[in-house]
């Protein structure tokens, strides 16, 4: 019995030392998506619209789970997209990024619309993915050459 106690205990050891303390995960992630990155002037035109900034990470995680994982996060991903759509900064109010703004809440309500917990076609989740990232990375385009 004490060995199985002490198998536990080196096993449960393991696993812990292993963790890299001081680094959220969340911050290591990259975006693995498709997605084209802001240039350093449009980072800085973004810096202080929080729902963008918010979606972005959102999309950085689910892009770096798989599909299925990614249906628990579409509560998020719709919030995030909400607060985007209704914060736009002024240095961004262009006809263009709005109109971008609203294929990527179009998309992101219709994820959220037909994708459920309950869902277990993978492949149905993964292009609902695929038509986010798109639109995400139609948006950025846009900053970048408005910007």
């Amino acid at each position: 019995m004490k060995e199985k106690y002490l198998i536990v205990i080196l096993i449960f050891a393991a696993i812990v030392s292993c963790k890299n303390p001081g680094t959220e995960r969340s911050q290591n992630l990259v975006l693995k998506a498709n997605v084209e990155q802001l240039e350093p002037n449009a980072k800085e035109a973004v810096k202080k619209w929080d729902g963008y900034l918010a979606l972005e990470r959102t999309i950085i995680l689910i892009s770096n789970t798989n599909a299925l994982n990614a249906v628990d996060m579409r509560n998020k991903l719709a919030e995030n997209c909400d607060s985007m759509t209704k914060n736009i900064p002024e240095n961004l109010e262009f006809p263009e990024i709005k109109d971008q703004v609203r294929k990527v809440k179009e998309e992101v309500n219709e994820f959220y619309a037909e994708v459920n917990r309950d869902e277990i076609r993978e492949r149905v989740v993964e292009d609902h993915l695929k038509t986010i990232y798109q639109a995400f990375d139609t948006l950025n385009k846009e900053i970048n050459h408005i910007m």
